[in-house]
């Protein structure tokens, strides 16, 4: 029995060195770096890249050195909706959208982070984002975003790397109630001119045109409903900065905000048609004909600012209709090329 006792003693002593010496080696720093909010992350295999575009708190559009665009998903955390295709706006979105842009601008040059995917579901890049700060420090921007209250700490195996980190950061915006985690504002007593679901038309005169933004109260115009268009309304958001609701309308899952002057609740004595193409936004469309496809920075364009091949398949994203041409259009995106084309020229069966 002693012998027993003295060798499970010796079995312990043995696993404590051990243990000792492993985090004298610098395991307690990896571990602290991870836990510590305050401690400076490791980098990873890393790249740099232009910024395009920010699309909202979790989500960019970069160039990187192949000259390419790509969507660069943050890893780690999620921000409010502004523009879901399906849920419109979440509380705090749009803040979230303008809190991400103090770090990230159209032009900066940032870092993009691998962790062990390199693409999610949607084709995105799957990134940890890191700028430079004013005084030459590196800012890591989806730790920022988590700290300040304008995302959840969410992660996916296998990308981890920073996950204790970022569940650290939420915890302490959790207890000083930041952002998300704070109290939310009483609902504005003002009834909204249409509800979720409900049909509506686009409102104005003959020859006239609805636009519709991506981004509630800001941004350029992505889309457009002629007057009379029959179109469904997906969500209503209050916006605190114009004390009005906007409205996510949809015509074939096409979508976009406009506010409660931009269409009418009760039918019109002329209801214009819908497109004569069953497309929807996000179809993956085929060209007619055999002959390449121009594409144009406006619909009705003299001249086209590209080409696609017969055979290529572009994804179609917007809508609007040209009273010049007297017909739809769909905007189309490729990895090269991106623009107007008219509808006569897309099929969705390869007819």
């Amino acid at each position: 029995m002693r012998r027993v006792i003295l060798l499970v003693s010796l079995f312990l002593l043995l696993s404590a060195s051990a243990l000792a010496l492993a985090f004298d080696n610098g395991t307690s720093g990896a571990i602290a770096s991870q836990s510590d909010p305050t401690a400076t992350p490791v980098p990873g295999e890393r790249e740099e890249a232009l910024v395009v575009h920010v699309t909202d708190g979790d989500t960019i559009v970069v160039r990187r050195a192949d000259g390419l665009e790509y969507r660069v998903r943050f890893i780690g955390i999620d921000t409010p909706e502004t523009h879901h295709p399906d849920v419109g706006a979440d509380y705090l979105g749009y803040e979230a959208a303008d809190f991400v842009k103090q770090f990230i601008h159209e032009g900066d040059t940032v870092i993009l982070e691998k962790d062990i995917s390199e693409y999610d579901i949607y084709d995105r890049l799957l990134r940890y984002v890191f700028v430079a700060g004013a005084d030459g420090s590196e800012i890591f921007v989806n730790a920022e975003m988590v700290r300040a209250g304008f995302a959840h700490a969410k992660f996916y195996d296998p990308d981890v790397k920073y996950k204790l980190y970022l569940y650290a950061l939420e915890l302490e915006a959790q207890k000083a109630k930041l952002g998300i985690w704070g109290p939310r504002p009483t609902p504005p007593a003002v009834e909204s001119a249409a509800q979720v679901k409900d049909t509506v038309w686009a409102a104005g005169e003959t020859g006239e045109s609805v636009d519709l933004l991506y981004d509630a109260a800001q941004g350029d115009p992505v889309m457009a409903f002629p007057a009379g268009a029959e179109v469904i309304v997906r969500d209503v958001f209050w916006m605190p900065a114009t004390m009005s609701y906007w409205y996510w309308l949809e015509l074939n899952e096409f979508r976009g905000w406009a506010e409660a002057g931009a269409f009418v609740v009760a039918p019109p004595d002329e209801i214009f048609p819908g497109p004569a193409l069953p497309l929807k936004a996000y179809d993956q469309a085929y060209i007619t004909g055999d002959a390449p496809l121009d594409v144009y920075t406006a619909p009705g364009d003299a001249e086209p600012a590209g080409q696609l091949d017969a055979d290529s398949r572009p994804q179609v994203e917007r809508i609007t209709y040209s009273f010049d041409t007297e017909s739809w259009w769909y905007w189309v995106d490729t990895q090269t090329v991106d623009g107007w084309v008219e509808e006569t020229r897309l099929s969705k069966r390869g007819e």
